[in-house]
């Protein structure tokens, strides 16, 4: 069984022309199973460090990648397999990265492999070349791809069924149960029905739903091309969908609590929220996305997160202003944007987004400040200008007042009814820490996320297998993609979506509403 922090990684393809390069230029490799895995890993390079922008190598994930998962650890580590590697093929560093045995890389992978990655990663794989597995070159037969398409659906069905158990089974308690079984105690309800429910239909879609992604990819590189930043990366996760179009999801999983002694007396509250399991088109930047996506309707909640807690924090001059934008067409964004001085910038807008996010979960006033400076530093003192607008004062003000409420209280409802209780963090090396406050304070607000959006999934669920229906193709936290079968009904499916999600928020107190995205 994969451990629940180590997703399982389809074995990759490529050309041949492009595997023999790499063989070429590496005897070292002969048919070493590890090496050539290992090099995958290098390749097409799964995860990154965010700030760095370093791929991140761990040794959990890495032992399954190169099939040493049973091997007894004392026998295998990532730097004995590393130091074999280096001798035998090229020079591998990796330095700590903050916790556990995940590792940054640290050296350069060789300019002539990486002079072979960009001409084979940049563009899909013509028709009629032959195209191999890359850990061992045999040529990809029919029946490969499709069971490494299985593997990987059967890992995100597995990853639900752990974190949420199954809701018919133990009375509705699922995994819980079988924690409790073994006398440790629970601190989150059993889960989501919802959440539960959206994953089971979106890891159970027929993968040819998503063939018509591939037949613009070779669009979707040249949009790649032109990404000022992260090329690199569209063009891998591109060469990922090129192999498996569908996108998997997984959802969050609870964190362990221990106790002084190192005991574990519970889990950590989670959030609603899913995820992309694989590399797949929710990865990709927006630009390069929208090529793949452009068949879809894009739906999307209006300023989501700031609705939501405009309401739970009760925040009357926030709800009034959302209210009215719908009428005077003014976005939360414009007005921003207009009041920090940043008129022209691209970049506004996603990072006022960001830094108004920031807010709504939690970060604190210190790392905000900081935040701001890096996004606008041509301007001076950005923190004091942006919360000394109307709009982000009512919010600083709200969020200090229910956060102390919920440090009163002990717990938060979500919007599913679900108690998130306000815990103590443990002690550590850097002394007291505070409460998860902020954390739960988003879990909660996430929640309203899927809240409102239930509408559109009990309507797609409802649809499967029904002619004139609509299918959730791809989804991201407060939006998601539709295909709508026939098109002569996109427009009625618009309108009923629109109503009864309308509906859901104003019953919540919610001053939000879909924007749809149709080009």
């Amino acid at each position: 069984m994969i451990p629940m922090d180590v997703p399982y990684q389809p074995k990759r393809t490529c050309s041949r022309r492009f595997r023999e390069a790499v063989e070429n230029l590496f005897p070292g490799l002969g048919n070493s199973y590890e090496y050539w895995r290992l090099l995958e890993w290098l390749v097409y390079s799964p995860w990154h460090d965010e700030e760095t922008g370093r791929l991140v190598m761990s040794s959990d994930v890495l032992r399954h990648q190169v099939g040493a998962e049973d091997r007894d650890p004392k026998d295998w580590s990532l730097n004995r397999l590393l130091e074999r590697f280096g001798n035998d093929v090229f020079q591998v560093t990796v330095g700590n990265f903050g916790y556990g045995r995940v590792r940054t890389l640290l050296s350069d992978i060789p300019p002539e492999l990486v002079t072979l990655i960009d001409q084979e990663l940049g563009s899909v794989l013509p028709r009629g070349e032959e195209r191999v597995w890359f850990c061992n070159g045999n040529k990809v037969r029919r029946q490969d791809a499709a069971d490494e398409l299985k593997r990987l659906r059967a890992d995100a069905r597995e990853r639900t069924r752990r974190v949420y158990g199954d809701p018919t089974e133990n009375g509705g308690a699922g995994i819980h149960a079988e924690a409790r079984a073994e006398g440790i105690e629970t601190i989150q309800n059993h889960g989501c029905q919802l959440a539960f429910d959206l994953l089971s239909y979106l890891n159970g879609l027929p993968s040819n739903r998503f063939d018509q992604i591939r037949s613009r990819l070779d669009e979707a590189h040249a949009v790649a091309d032109k990404v000022d930043v992260d090329s690199v990366r569209q063009h891998q996760i591109l060469k990922s969908i090129e192999d498996i179009a569908q996108p998997f999801y997984k959802p969050v999983e609870p964190d362990p609590i221990f106790d002084a002694k190192g005991m574990e007396i519970g889990r950590a509250p989670r959030s609603v929220r899913i995820f992309s399991l694989n590399d797949s088109l929710l990865r990709l930047k927006s630009e390069v996305r929208d090529v793949l996506t452009k068949d879809w309707m894009k739906l999307d909640l209006r300023a989501a997160q700031l609705a939501i807690v405009s309401e739970l924090w009760n925040v009357g001059s926030v709800k009034k202003f959302l209210s009215n934008s719908r009428e005077n067409d003014r976005s939360i964004w414009s007005e921003l944007i207009a009041w920090m001085g940043v008129e022209g910038d691209p970049l506004a807008k996603p990072m006022l987004k960001d830094a108004v996010y920031s807010l709504v979960f939690g970060m604190g006033e210190k790392k905000m400040k900081a935040q701001l400076e890096s996004f606008f530093p041509d301007l001076a003192d950005p923190w004091k200008r942006f919360e000394d607008h109307a709009i982000i004062a009512a919010l600083l003000r709200a969020r200090t007042k229910a956060f102390n409420d919920m440090r009163m209280q002990g717990f938060g409802i979500d919007a599913f009814g679900q108690r998130i209780p306000i815990l103590n963090k443990p002690r550590s090396d850097e002394g007291y820490q505070p409460t998860n406050v902020p954390s739960a304070a988003a879990i909660i607000a996430q929640s309203y996320e899927l809240k409102l959006l239930e509408p559109v999934i009990r309507l797609a669920i409802e649809q499967q297998g029904k002619t004139g229906g609509f299918v959730i193709t791809s989804w991201l936290h407060d939006g998601c993609w539709i295909h709508v079968t026939d098109s002569r009904n996109r427009k009625r499916w618009k309108n009923r979506l629109s109503l009864e999600v309308e509906q859901t928020a104003k019953t919540l107190g919610i001053p939000t509403w879909l924007e749809w995205d149709e080009d």
